[in-house]
């Protein structure tokens, strides 16, 4: 399985927010959903 490094600045920004442990659940929950959506198109 090949890894490719991200580099767009919003994709970068919402994955740091999603690996800040102060993220609670429920913003965890709607960047994933964000997240979801930019890998779908």
């Amino acid at each position: 399985m090949a890894v490719y490094p991200v580099t767009h600045p919003l994709i970068r920004h919402k994955v740091t927010m999603l690996r800040n442990p102060t993220t609670n659940s429920k913003d965890f929950r709607e960047i994933v959903t964000e997240l979801s959506t930019f890998l779908a198109y």
